[in-house]
């Protein structure tokens, strides 16, 4: 997936801001195996618990990361 992809965020209260870009982004995936796990590990659980929210869980229109 090579589309660019943009998104505005304001901040509440202060923040530091960092950039990642996609190459360095999956070479720490690939150097960091278990940290990758615990990344989408909790990306499961958000995703769980927003379907479970909206109810989404029950239309199987979802998918899980691996």
């Amino acid at each position: 997936m090579d589309t660019l992809r943009s998104a505005w965020v304001r901040a509440k209260t202060f923040v530091v801001l960092a950039h990642l870009t996609k190459d360095k982004f999956n070479f720490i995936m690939e150097e960091c195996p278990d940290e990758k796990f615990k990344m989408l590990q909790e990306i499961n659980a958000q995703r769980s618990a927003i379907e479970h929210e909206d109810g989404a869980s029950a239309s199987g229109t979802t998918t899980a990361l691996n």
